[in-house]
């Protein structure tokens, strides 16, 4: 699927890229204020897939996720799952 989504990528500009994610970000903020299910999911799809585009458009999947498992750990602090 990594292979599929960069070919996609490699296939768009950054700019169009960005647009994208603005626009299905805008969708799924929509389908959350619907509260229907299996449409929030196909748009969190869509947000994930023009994200995971840039990320590897630009090659910052590292960074990325060095920032999710900091926010991870700092999540699981602030609730007390973690001293």
């Amino acid at each position: 699927m990594k292979e599929e989504i960069k070919k996609l990528a490699s296939n768009n500009d950054g700019r169009f890229i960005r647009m994208k994610i603005e626009e299905e970000l805008h969708e799924l903020l929509e389908a959350l204020e619907l509260n229907y299910e299996p449409h929030i999911v196909e748009e969190m799809a869509d947000v994930y897939l023009t994200i995971k585009q840039y990320l590897l458009k630009y090659n910052l999947e590292d960074e990325f996720y060095e920032k999710l498992a900091f926010k991870i750990k700092r999540t699981k602090h602030r609730i007390g799952l973690e001293e």
